[in-house]
């Protein structure tokens, strides 16, 4: 194993909570413009200086140090356009021409230089057109997927596998029968009819870079093979589909990276360079002539007066403002698209679409602040309604003491001993063991994984539960069998580690273990320690005889705890990022309070709504990152083209 750094309770919470989750978790990487790249309004010093003054560069720690959110149900509400929304979303007066000190001119215009905006700068400037990015941090975003989901693929077809119409159609009815019949099937269909062609021209100009792309990793972790090759050759038995108790999954995961390990990640290379997919990406649109304005943020949406009244009215372009408070006007001659993240950073906003958010641990990405969906609004877009509105939730990795105190996730480059191989927090509470609530009880089948449980912990007191297990972890403890992170891992030097970092109880006795939970620092005695003896004598029960009476969970998880030393560690809800906002149609054009596609307005990413539904698709892990880069890749296309 790897050597092991240190963490401290107090380091813990300077890093401000724990890891990001599966679908989007990556390293942090500073992505920097190029000396090739053409000129910007924000030169290499510039850039650097705008890092370190916008608020899209906004430092996590200096976050978490900010209050926590205020409780759910106190946000003020307006109206405007026929829409209720939450204050923050309110019209800002128009800017004046005045004040404006530079016009630009472009074809395409594309507000957020991420995930999103980048492969829509590559494909958009490679069909010709003159492309201007503006990126309100001081570099391309620093958040690298360790994997992108994309149907029918060279990579895919080459095993015969996720490919077919058959399967396409497949894949359109799971994912809307299991949002319970709330996603659009046209957006779902539209991502897996153009993800081929988009998952192969970035796959193209990654590999070029010397990255490899390659699929089997995720499937074969999740089905615990040893090589991503043996991964391969069982995905052309199985056709790329496994399930556990709840759902289908289908190996459309197209991991970046080196390593033939099977993982959440395949980064191999010691400094992680393997896993910086991204800034391939931008480089092959600034060769070809795409422009980055970092230090830049879109501020209003420019549309054609009339446009209450006349829906055919156009976006022509958007006001911008530098880090220096310059305002500059930059016209687009066929279309603005917006790429801006989410709105996980506007609690008004969390508070109104996604009330859980507020409630549980968020990501340190503090720049997303819903910009884009604002500016949509603002010009006649159409805000999904409430109750459409979903994040990547993971259940069960926060640590009670964030959960308690800053509500921030640690930072990715932060929060691994070993990158996507060994967490900074007791990995065996991830882990299909016993979860009790304060009251001593337990609640769920733990078989629930990170996917689904986070609603179900919501629901107890505090947002918390406890996970047990005892000193043959080694043998008792397994992983989840599909729906699976760093979990059940921990090794005894690594549970050492966690129990001196204050993130793990450990104690000889039971009862000195609810001693220890009713500290000042855990729950401060509200832990019912007598109800917990008594559920934990029954869960042994049911554990010698093989069968969960109670929630059903699977019998290879059924292990008893009953051999000294005995641990116990609190934990909460986290979530990825807000899912969910403006309205489009299938040629990603940002839709009005009608319905009617508002001309020269398109959205992609987190900022474009409709593909979820109610709950992010357990069936497809990393479909954010495949959506977000094909949906956006459309949107780009349709733009040059004059769709």
């Amino acid at each position: 194993m790897a050597k092991q750094a240190s963490v401290s309770r107090r380091d813990f919470l300077k890093g401000t909570g724990v890891a990001a989750a599966a679908l989007a978790g990556g390293a942090a990487f500073a992505g920097c413009a190029s000396d090739g790249g053409s000129a910007s309004a924000a030169s290499s010093s510039a850039a650097e200086e705008a890092a370190a003054s916008s608020a899209g560069a906004a430092s996590a720690s200096a976050a978490a140090e900010a209050a926590p959110a205020a409780a759910s149900g106190a946000t003020k509400l307006i109206e405007f356009n026929g829409q209720t929304l939450p204050a923050s979303m309110a019209k800002p007066e128009p800017i004046s021409e005045a004040d404006i000190s530079e016009v630009r001119d472009c074809d395409v215009l594309i507000i957020g230089a991420g995930i999103s905006g980048c492969p829509a700068a590559a494909i958009a400037s490679e069909k010709g057109a003159n492309v201007i990015v503006v990126e309100k941090s001081g570099s391309i975003c620093v958040t690298r997927p360790t994997g992108l989901s994309w149907f029918g693929t060279k990579k895919l077809k080459e095993l015969g596998v996720l490919c077919t119409e058959e399967e396409k159609a497949t894949i359109v009815k799971d994912i809307f029968g299991g949002a319970n019949a709330t996603s659009k099937q046209d957006i779902v269909k539209l991502w897996l009819d153009e993800s081929g062609e988009a998952g192969d021209y970035l796959t193209d100009i990654i590999e070029a870079s010397g990255i490899p792309v390659k699929v089997g990793s995720y499937y074969g972790y999740y089905k615990h093979f040893e090589t991503v090759q043996e991964a391969q050759e069982d995905m052309k038995k199985t056709g790329g589909v496994y399930n556990d108790s709840y759902w289908n999954m289908y190996a459309l995961q197209h991991s970046i990276g080196e390593s033939d390990e099977p993982g959440v990640c395949a980064w191999g290379r010691e400094d992680l360079s393997d896993a910086d997919w991204l800034t391939p990406v931008y480089e092959h649109a600034v060769a070809n002539g795409a422009e980055f304005m970092f230090g830049v943020t879109g501020e209003q949406l420019i549309r054609e007066d009339g446009w209450e009244d006349d829906p055919t009215k156009r976006v022509t372009g958007a006001i911008c403002k530098d880090f220096k408070g310059n305002y500059i006007q930059i016209n687009a001659s066929k279309g603005v698209i917006l790429a801006t993240g989410g709105f996980d950073w506007d609690d008004e906003m969390v508070d109104y679409y996604y009330p859980i958010g507020l409630r549980t641990c968020r990501t340190w990405q503090t720049w997303m602040t819903g910009d884009g969906h604002k500016m949509g609004v603002w010009v006649g877009g159409k805000m999904e309604d409430p109750g459409q509105y979903v994040s990547h939730m993971m259940g069960t990795v926060a640590p009670a003491i964030v959960q308690r105190t800053t509500k921030m996730m640690q930072e990715e480059s932060t929060a691994f001993i070993n990158p996507w191989r060994e967490w900074a927090l007791p990995s065996n509470a991830l882990a299909p063991v016993l979860y009790v609530n304060q009251n001593g009880e337990r609640f769920m089948n733990e078989e629930i994984g990170y996917f689904m449980s986070g609603p179900i912990i919501d629901k107890q007191p505090e947002g918390l539960y406890w996970a047990f297990w005892d000193g043959d972890s080694e043998n008792k403890v397994t992983p989840h069998y599909f729906d699976r992170l760093v979990d059940g891992i921990d090794t005894d030097e690594h549970s050492e580690m966690m129990v001196e970092a204050g993130l793990l109880i450990k104690a000889d006795t039971i009862d000195e273990l609810i001693e220890k939970m009713n500290a000042a620092e855990w729950d401060n005695g509200r832990f019912n320690g007598e109800t917990f003896k008594e559920t934990l004598a029954h869960y042994n029960e049911m554990c010698e005889a093989g069968e969960d009476t109670d929630f059903y969970k699977p019998e290879m998880w059924m292990t008893t705890i009953d051999t000294p030393p005995f641990y116990a560690a609190e934990m909460g809800s986290s979530w990825m990022t807000t899912v969910g906002g403006l309205e489009v149609d299938t040629t990603m054009h940002v839709l009005d309070v009608n319905r009617k596609p508002i001309p020269g307005l398109y959205a992609g990413g987190n900022p474009a709504g409709c593909f979820y539904g109610n709950i992010y698709a357990p069936q497809v892990p990393m479909s954010l990152s495949g959506h977000s880069t094909t949906l956006t890749y459309v949107a780009a296309r349709n733009c040059v083209d004059g769709i």
